[in-house]
């Protein structure tokens, strides 16, 4: 009987709290699931903003050769390129003096005179565009040796001293274009007195395919003399005053000719030819 009496509100309470979680239950919120951390891989890239960016900066290549033989350049950075090529030949060599014994009274005198001065290696400057790989076969001049002195005795007539040689050409190769820079000629002519300067070295026509092209003829030695220390001056090297370099072949360490000796001693050795490359890309 006391089962019978307390059923219905056993299953009054029951039915309360049911119905107290259900509604608890539809007023939840719903979770996402956890984000990625950030030592996750992940196939998601960003895209960086497009437009506004900055101007790229140019590049600029700069190589000087100035040691007599050959070099090699390669430039295969970025295209379309332009490159600027400065190229000096090699000075001629000064002639060597000369001395000369006469016969003075019971005794003897001597004169002494000076070679001729060697001429200046002539310049080019060139300025290419490239649009793949190049290389260039640079070969620098040497400068040219200068000539011995000499001397003669009693009896006969004077002899000069001997001829300085010629300085090397310089030249540059990329491609089908070669560029050449003569170098200068030598202090003192064929002969025994001749004391003529060397004349200076000249460039030729320009290349075809070029966007530039510009020359400057190496000045001429000065004559020698028979009997004087003076006299035999060196020819200047070639000029360039267009491009990026201001006044290429201005310094007299490269390509200018060689002084003339005087007395017994030798001529002076002729400037070392000169190339500087420069690349824009």
């Amino acid at each position: 009987m006391m089962r019978k009496k307390w059923l219905p509100h056993i299953i009054a309470v029951v039915s309360l709290a049911a119905f107290i979680f259900l509604g608890l239950a539809s007023d939840m919120e719903t979770l996402p699931p956890p984000a990625d951390s950030g030592n996750s891989s992940s196939n998601t890239s960003v895209t960086p903003p497009t437009g506004g960016g900055t101007t790229r900066q140019e590049q600029v290549i700069r190589r000087e050769f100035t040691t007599a033989g050959a070099h090699t350049f390669v430039f295969s950075e970025r295209f379309p390129a332009t490159i600027e090529i400065y190229a000096l030949g090699g000075g001629g060599g000064g002639q060597g003096g000369h001395n000369k014994t006469y016969q003075q009274g019971i005794g003897t005198r001597i004169e002494s005179g000076k070679g001729a001065g060697g001429g200046g290696g002539g310049a080019a400057y060139t300025r290419i565009r490239v649009e793949s790989p190049v290389t260039l076969n640079i070969n620098v001049g040497a400068g040219g040796a200068g000539g011995g002195g000499h001397s003669k005795g009693i009896g006969g007539s004077w002899e000069s001293g001997r001829p300085g040689a010629a300085g090397g050409n310089t030249t540059v190769t990329l491609g089908s274009i070669t560029i050449t820079a003569n170098g200068g000629r030598g202090g003192g002519g064929s002969g025994d007195q001749n004391v003529t300067g060397g004349a200076g070295g000249t460039v030729g026509t320009a290349p075809q395919g070029i966007l530039d092209w510009a020359t400057g003829n190496g000045g001429a030695g000065t004559n020698g003399r028979h009997n004087s220390d003076q006299g035999g001056e060196f020819g200047s090297p070639g000029r360039i005053t267009v491009g990026t370099v201001n006044n290429f072949g201005v310094s007299l360490l490269n390509g200018s000719g060689g002084d003339g000796g005087h007395g017994n001693r030798s001529g002076g050795v002729g400037g070392t030819g000169h190339v500087i490359v420069i690349v824009r890309y």
